[in-house]
């Protein structure tokens, strides 16, 4: 019975993140990064996860970094570990960049590094190209 409740609620839960992504204009834009980074704790399917921390990204959550640079740090899945770099990098924010770049010379996955390094590099030449000249 207890297993049938957390699965249904798993289910509303899932149900309303489906809704939000499908109308950007339905959600609130504070209230949920709230809710978006309670649902990165469920047991949810990595490309879940992935759209969840797109979207954080996409919002410049400064409050995910902390949430952010873990899952960069020990995720199993490379694809989430890229989605939280490219999230890190949208924010800005330097405690994140400083992990996208640890990641970018020290993760496990050849892959993640060099993504990690050209997000890192894009972040580097925006602060280049933003001072007076």
């Amino acid at each position: 019975m207890l297993s049938r409740i957390g699965t249904t609620a798993a289910l509303l839960a899932l149900a309303f993140v489906a809704t939000s992504f499908s109308n950007p204009q339905a959600r609130p834009p504070r209230a949920s990064t709230l809710a978006l980074l309670c649902e990165l704790r469920m047991e949810l399917a990595d490309e879940e996860r992935g759209e969840l921390i797109y979207e954080l990204g996409e919002r410049r959550a400064v409050e995910a970094v902390e949430c952010l640079t873990r899952i960069l740090d020990e995720d199993d899945n490379e694809g989430v570990r890229i989605m939280a770099a490219l999230a890190l990098r949208k924010i800005g924010d330097d405690v994140g960049l400083d992990a996208v770049k640890h990641a970018a010379i020290y993760d496990d996955s050849g892959y993640v590094r060099k993504m990690c390094g050209v997000f890192y590099v894009d972040w580097r030449l925006s602060m280049t190209a933003n001072l007076p000249q």
